[in-house]
């Protein structure tokens, strides 16, 4: 197994929007910067493998509710490069914005698996990932680091104290918190998305699916053929696993949010 030492001034853990800004920020003011992302394209939630969009409060009617910054400027340049919004044109324009800045190197397919601390403890010396796709082991010396994981990975095993769920309302003062602290969190997703083929297209629900959906089992704040909209042809709020521990039952968590999520276009197709 191939091992590759590399050494930056920062080295940023996380290729979603949070950790993209950082590295180019970074890269922009003359830093010499590491990009280490597990995932083959950049983005995270709004990248082409899940496609939540950032739009944020622009959903809002508020006048000046819009992002600016670097993501204003993706979007000003995914306008004039990508003007059909072609998912595959985003992810593009993601990547562009990356490995145009000469200061700041991309590793994609790399998962942190390993943090050595310093003499002292206090300090992250390096991080340790792996890329499958080349059998090949990176470890990043860097004087600092950014753990822009969403899961904390850098942070979990660097030592440092983490929590996880909902705290208590008393802890912090917060009137919409619940009274006693939880370990519940929004579970996780998978977006369903449709389009129409101009002729009729049949559906057979897998036989591993044994979730036969009625009208009834949406309630009645969100229902399913109302917010199906011809313009977006889907939705990606169907969440499920708030209960379980969304790292370490991501895989459990997945394949229940999949048979449902096939159970509701059984539903929206079939009956």
């Amino acid at each position: 197994m191939k091992t590759i030492h590399h050494t930056q001034e920062l080295v940023v853990i996380g290729g979603g929007l949070a950790g993209l800004c950082a590295a180019v920020t970074a890269a922009r003011h003359g830093i010499r910067t590491a990009l280490v992302h597990d995932r083959p394209v950049l983005g995270g939630n709004a990248s082409i493998e899940i496609r939540v969009p950032p739009v944020g409060a622009t959903q809002c009617n508020f006048a000046y509710s819009r992002e600016t910054g670097l993501i204003e400027e993706l979007f000003l340049n995914n306008l004039h490069h990508n003007p059909t919004w072609c998912p595959e044109g985003w992810n593009l324009e993601l990547e562009n914005l990356v490995r145009n800045e000469p200061d700041l190197d991309l590793f994609l397919n790399n998962a942190v698996c390993e943090v050595a601390m310093n003499a002292g403890n206090d300090r992250v010396q390096s991080t340790k990932s792996y890329c499958s796709m080349e059998e090949t082991w990176h470890v990043f010396e860097a004087l600092y680091f950014a753990d822009c994981s969403g899961d904390g990975v850098v942070g979990s095993l660097s030592g440092a104290t983490f929590r996880m769920g909902v705290e208590a309302r008393s802890e912090f003062n917060e009137p919409m918190c619940a009274e006693e602290p939880s370990n519940e969190t929004m579970g996780m997703s998978i977006q369903l998305r449709a389009r129409d083929a101009g002729r009729p297209i049949p559906f057979v629900k897998p036989k591993w699916v044994d979730l036969e959906l009625t009208k009834d089992d949406f309630g009645p704040y969100r229902p399913v053929n109302e917010h199906f909209f011809p313009d977006t042809g889907g939705f990606w709020w169907l969440e499920w696993g708030g209960a379980l521990d969304t790292i370490h039952d991501t895989m459990k968590i997945k394949d229940e949010v999949q048979r449902i999520t096939l159970a509701v276009w059984d539903y929206l197709k079939n009956r």
